[in-house]
């Protein structure tokens, strides 16, 4: 095994361990789906390890690992507060929905697809900005890019997505 994947993995597991609890604690205040909560907690460790090389750039990581829940648990929300929505709506249209959310679906995969080939700075600024809906200055601050360098790379990132 590489030692700095190694070494990566021991500190991501001490950082589990300190922060996990105060993240679920915080998910389960406000979501009584202990299952759920977990996820949403789990989904913020799983997308931390994904940027994990970009970690470095981030000054205070409690604070982003913190907002990534939160943005997960609203995310949670929004996402159940829509199909709530829809349930109601096309409820006697079933078949049609059913169809229409399976080519959403896919064109979201397509998506989510498209996104990982894009290059790691891009990546992560696409992230922030549309799956966690920060603002541009918010991305910037984090980053500690320019805000026009944000601007640029979501440009760029729309650009060939649009292509994909």
């Amino acid at each position: 095994m590489n030692r700095e994947i190694a070494t990566y993995q021991i500190d991501f597991v001490e950082l589990y361990r300190q922060f996990q609890p105060r993240m679920l604690h915080y998910v389960l205040r406000r979501c009584p789906y202990g299952g759920q909560a977990e996820d949403i907690v789990q989904d913020a460790f799983l997308k931390l390890w994904s940027i994990r090389d970009s970690l470095a750039c981030i000054e205070k990581l409690p604070a982003y690992l913190f907002v990534m829940v939160r943005n997960g648990l609203m995310e949670y929300f929004r996402q159940k507060r829509q199909a709530n929505r829809l349930n109601r709506q096309y409820s006697h249209r079933s078949s049609s929905f059913t169809h229409d959310r399976l080519e959403q679906r896919d064109q979201l995969a397509r998506l989510h697809e498209a996104i990982t080939h894009l290059p790691k700075q891009q990546r992560l600024v696409v992230e922030l900005r549309c799956e966690y809906n920060w603002r541009a200055k918010e991305v910037a601050a984090v980053l500690n890019l320019s805000l026009s360098t944000v601007k640029n790379h979501i440009q760029c990132a729309r650009r060939k997505l649009r292509a994909a």
